[in-house]
């Protein structure tokens, strides 16, 4: 595990998460810049724990929440775990809700089926995913990014249910400080990678 996340006995300090809410909308913007891209596997991963009407930076090590239910999200550069299952003694889960526009996303089906974080087989070996950075994990929240020589927006919702209970759905608006629409574009890379910003939903409100 130390080695397949490149694990870090560092921290993020202080308080990297913010969020407004618009009507039923929330906007959660989170800075987990540090390390830059040259050290983007060397530093420590930011942790989230997300509540009713904000989500909130978790001030852990990396070897800490490997033992801490309290977080729900963790974000390292182009990475987003969930505390569950092979990532951590949580219980939150999700899935990528594929073809699915934000707009329509608004209600949770019967049987949908949520997934754990499981990137290691029954030989406890990693499994990789197909697209991103190399000998990375296969992670839940994959796929919202694609590579057009920077990290573009692909638009994709997740569902993601929360350890504290309830269901919402979320998307990753933007992950550079600066020249996001640019990247999404095309026309060149952004500035500031790790600057995130979420938008959030509650389908299932917790309680």
């Amino acid at each position: 595990m130390v080695r397949d996340l490149s694990l870090s006995a560092q921290r993020y300090d202080g308080d990297n998460a913010s969020t407004v809410q618009e009507s039923a909308v929330f906007m959660t913007s989170v800075d987990a810049s540090a390390g830059g891209v040259s050290d983007e596997l060397d530093g420590p991963w930011l942790y989230l724990s997300m509540g009713v009407n904000s989500w909130v930076s978790v001030p852990i090590s990396d070897y800490e929440a490997l033992r801490d239910p309290a977080w729900d999200l963790a974000l390292r550069r182009g990475q987003i775990r969930l505390n569950s299952g092979s990532s951590g003694p949580g219980c939150t889960t999700g899935l990528p809700w594929v073809g699915r526009a934000w707009e329509d996303a608004d209600f949770v089906p019967d049987g949908l089926l949520f997934f754990e974080e499981m990137f290691y087989d029954a030989d406890c070996a990693l499994i990789l995913d197909n697209e991103g950075l190399p000998e990375a994990p296969r992670l839940v929240l994959d796929g919202w990014w694609e590579d057009k020589g920077c990290l573009a927006m692909t638009g994709l919702v997740w569902l993601i249910a929360p350890g504290s209970g309830g269901v919402l759905k979320a998307s990753v608006e933007r992950y550079y400080a600066d020249g996001q629409e640019d990247c999404d574009a095309g026309r060149g890379g952004g500035v500031g990678g790790g600057n995130y910003l979420f938008r959030w939903q509650w389908l299932v409100e917790p309680g």
